[in-house]
């Protein structure tokens, strides 16, 4: 969903709040021009911005998935270590007369692909527990603990729950995100009324006027030099939803809404920096850009299409 305000929520959010309080304290004159004007219009007013100033953050809805991320990482290499204990077991047993169709059998040409994608690990997991479920008898006879398969699916279970909460939690933070926004646009509308209002019912008083100017109001509280950020990823010239955009040196990170764009508002530090683009743990892009003080840079971030090249075998590993 599209912000309708264009500057950062903070400064929006006291924007606001000064406005209603420059209202309150000119009611009488709004009260003159409609009835509905009245401390208790201004009291559901000032609730309805409190509501949507608590509704959590980009930084505080990212925390958990971003958590989860963290602790998937060990147990991804827990999962590709079990495969490849397969794959020697698998040596064990068949010799290398048939030891590459049996690799294949259970999931090598996914395993390159799993070290930067957690749903190729997965795929490659459950292959090799199809596998395992149909070979061991034999896998066992030739050595191989009675306790690997289980073993290895428990280890598997693990990530997949891990995983699991990981993509629940990242679609709750781009839901939440959604929310926000979509009551940050009600409330700026209907301030945005009384700022129209305001300034008709002002406009011989040039001092009162700027009472209930939303850009003169939010300049005396953005900081001096400040600078912002916002912009789209594509592919291919299709907006690219859900990924996570996130500044190097600012420590930021922020989802990509249905149209593909990311907004980092306009309390920035000035100077170079490196949007990383995610998709789970797997980095799409890292474009570097100077953001410029006192003004808000648009940047379009272009994901390079991939190109399918074949899988080389991957030799076996000590």
């Amino acid at each position: 969903m599209e912000r309708k305000y264009g500057f950062s929520t903070s400064v929006m959010y006291q924007t606001l709040t000064i406005i209603l309080l420059n209202c309150a304290r000119n009611m009488g004159v709004f009260t003159g021009f409609n009835s509905k004007y009245d401390n208790a219009y201004l009291t559901e007013l000032k609730a309805e911005l409190a509501a949507a100033e608590n509704m959590k953050n980009d930084e505080a809805r990212s925390l958990e998935h971003e958590s989860l991320r963290v602790e998937m990482i060990p147990l991804a290499d827990v999962c590709r270590g079990n495969w490849q204990s397969l794959k020697l077991q698998i040596a064990e047993t068949f010799g290398s007369s048939l030891e590459v169709q049996n690799w294949n059998a259970a999931g090598w040409q996914l395993y390159s692909e799993s070290a930067t994608s957690w749903e190729k690990l997965m795929e490659m997991c459950r292959v090799a527990m199809t596998y395992l479920e149909t070979n061991e008898a034999k896998l066992i006879a030739a050595g191989m603990p009675a306790s690997f398969k289980d073993d290895f699916n428990g280890d598997m279970v693990a990530f997949e729950l891990k995983y699991n909460a990981f993509i629940l939690a990242k679609e709750n933070s781009m839901q939440g995100t959604f929310d926000k926004v979509e009551a940050n646009n009600v409330i700026f509308t209907k301030v945005a009324v009384i700022c129209e209002v305001g300034q008709h019912l002002f406009r011989k008083d040039e001092v009162k006027k700027k009472l209930f100017s939303m850009e003169g109001v939010s300049e005396l509280i953005k900081p001096t030099g400040a600078a912002g950020l916002k912009g789209t990823v594509t592919q291919d010239g299709v907006p690219q939803a859900g990924l996570l955009v996130e500044l190097e040196n600012g420590n930021k990170s922020v989802f990509t809404d249905a149209e593909g764009g990311f907004d980092f508002g306009n309390q920035l530090a000035s100077g170079k920096d490196t949007i990383i683009v995610r998709r789970g743990d797997e980095i799409l892009a890292e474009d570097e850009v100077v953001i410029p003080p006192g003004v808000t840079k648009r940047e379009e971030v272009k994901l390079v299409s991939p190109i399918p090249t074949p899988v080389a075998p991957t030799p076996l590993e000590g």
